[in-house]
Formats: structure tokens, sequence, C-alpha cells
């Protein structure tokens, strides 16, 4: 028998791949009902995890046996407000905190909004405690300072949710190619003939433009008559450039990267056009979109310091390594089918 794949068990189980998914790594979200089911058919089918994954947790716990466990810092620049919600950067940091504790190490959070440190001043503070590994969480708005980043040359580092040339220690991060081509392709499948695009240039720019170029991926299986020129918006946009696009354009859904915005601009033209999220969470009150499983970038960051520590590397690699993320689709039907209200704090998921 073949590799038995997320839609096999769905289909068997009767819900969605998402479902299945959540259920696949205890997400609390999940009610437990399903989760049992999920487990069971995975089980009869003979499902298993990724074989790489289990080499590599088995030489964490080996040289987690042979030494006693260090510190890792964890370091991060965001209001504290926006910790609590529920987005990239915060989810990013409690799974990297939690992944790190899960294997055994102590954790030391260095939010520089909170408790600003110059770099010669954090660095000192790393060498006294002894700390040798750091994850970066990499943050936009506001961003890492470069400086604070290039003291990780004398760290083993990694960071989280972005990749930064000019400084390439190795980074986990979504796959936003994988991001586009899948969310434009779930669109035609619901029936959709003209899915839009709306993306932050801001945003897309410190991504490598990643968004952007998983659209344009996605827009080759569209009929041309039917293709739509993205939509970038930023600080400088005109006033109704947005809905001057959609005038235009006349998409009949559309997959937006700043929901906010787009929705604001919606209800504001009276317009009724199926919205999805490019970067979804269930809070967001949008038909659905792409679930970039956020938790896991924090959590696979970790895995790269701790790769890294077991061979004794540190500072820049020699070859930067970027360990991409994959999400799922994810409808409003499907979460609402497969959850208890989707209220769990960020952060929960193991």
């Amino acid at each position: 028998m073949g590799k038995v794949t997320l839609r096999q068990i769905a289909e068997r189980v009767g819900c969605s791949r998402s479902a299945v998914s959540y259920a696949l790594r205890n997400s609390p979200d999940i009610s437990p009902e399903t989760r049992r089911r999920v487990l069971e058919v995975a089980e009869e089918l003979g499902w298993r995890p990724n074989a790489e994954l289990n080499l590599q947790m088995a030489s964490v716990r080996r040289t987690m046996a042979a030494q006693q466990a260090p510190t890792l810092a964890v370091i991060i620049n965001i209001p504290p407000e926006d910790l609590e919600v529920r987005s990239a950067s915060p989810m990013h940091l409690r799974s990297a905190t939690a992944r790190a504790e899960e294997l055994g190490f102590q954790v030391d959070v260095f939010n520089l909004w909170e408790s600003p440190l110059t770099a010669r001043r954090l660095k000192g503070v790393l060498h006294a405690r002894g700390i040798k590994g750091i994850v970066f969480v990499g943050t936009i708005t506001p961003p890492l300072p470069i400086e604070i980043l290039e003291i990780g040359t004398e760290f083993t580092c990694a960071v989280a949710g972005i990749r930064f040339p000019h400084v390439p220690f190795h980074a986990a991060k979504s796959d936003l190619l994988a991001a586009g081509r899948i969310s434009i392709q779930e669109i035609m499948n619901m029936g959709y003939k003209r899915p839009g695009i709306v993306i932050s240039r801001t945003t897309d720019g410190l991504l490598d433009w990643g968004f952007s170029s998983g659209a344009y991926g996605g827009l080759l299986s569209v009929p041309a008559a039917n293709r739509l020129p993205i939509h970038f918006i930023d600080r400088e946009e005109p006033p109704g450039a947005t809905e001057k696009w959609i005038r235009e354009q006349k998409p009949d859904s559309i997959l937006s990267l700043d929901v906010n915005h787009t929705t604001k601009v919606l209800k504001g033209m009276g317009a009724e056009i199926p919205l999805f999220s490019y970067d979804w969470f269930p809070e967001q009150e949008v038909e659905g979109g792409f679930d970039q499983i956020q938790w896991d970038v924090g959590r696979m960051a970790v895995h790269l310091v701790v790769d890294q520590l077991s061979r004794g590397e540190f500072g820049i690699p020699t070859t930067q390594h970027c360990l991409n993320v994959e999400g799922i689709w994810a409808t409003r039907e499907q979460y609402q089918e497969s959850h208890f209200g989707g209220t769990s704090s960020p952060g929960e998921v193991v």
C-alpha cells in the first residue's frame, strides 16, 4: 500500500483534511470525538508520521540525554498588546518556547519592545547566562534591528517567519508559493471563475515577494480571460483605489492578505463578494482561507537550532537552509463542522 494521505483519512472519517491535520497534531481546537476517530482510522490505514523528523528527534533525544540541557534564547520585538493577538509572530514565539521546553531546554525570552537592549548589552547578557542557541522571531512592524540580528554570528541561530538574506541564518517559514497555488486552486474548485487577489506591498516585499509569486503561479490555472491583475495596497494608496479596482475588474471572489482593509472596502461599497484570507485564522470574518500553520513555524525554528547545536555549529552557516512549512486550505464550514467554537487561545496547539 502506498503512502497514506490526509485526504484518504478525511474521506474515511467524513471530515475535512484540515480537521485531520489538527487531530494528528493533537490540537485542542479539534473535538475529542473527532480526534479519537481520526487517530483510529489513521492507525487502521497504516498512516505514519514523517520519517525524517523522527530521525531528527531521535538525534535530539540522544544529545539531550548525554548532556545537561542548555538554555535557549527567543528574541522578539513586538508591543505587549500584540502578543495577545492570534497572528504569526506571537504564535511563532509561543510555539518556539513550548517546543524548546518539550525538548528539555530552559527558555529565556527577550522582548526588545518591552525591555530595550543595545546589541552589545544583549550579547553580554547571553554570554553571561551561558546561552548558546537563539531563535529570532522575525517581525515586520516593528522589525528586528539589524544590529540585534548580527550578534547571532557568535551563537547558534535560526529565524522563525522571515528569511534575512543579509544575515543568512537558517530559517523556518511558511511556504508562500504553495499558499498562492493552493488557495487559487481551491477557490476555483468552489466554482468561482474570476478570483481577485489583494496583497500588502510592504508585507510582500519583506517576505521576498512570496505572496505575489505564489499568486502569480496560481493564476496560471485561471483562463486568460478571467485572469485579473493583482491589486497591491500600501500606506500611500490613493483613497478609493481598492474600490476602483473591484469595480473595474469585477472579481467574483477575493483572496486578501489584508482582510481588515478589504472588508472595510466591501462594506463601504455594499458589495457581497466572498472574501478569503491569505493568512487565515478562525476569528476572521471570512469564508475561509489558507491556514499557514504558523504554530509549526516556531517549532521548526527550534529544530534548526538544536540540530546545529548537536553538531557544534555556530555563526553564519556555509549554506543557508530554509525550511518551508506548507499550510492547508480551510473554509468556515469545515471549521464549524470540526471545532467547538474555535476560541482556543493562541499557542495552545501541540
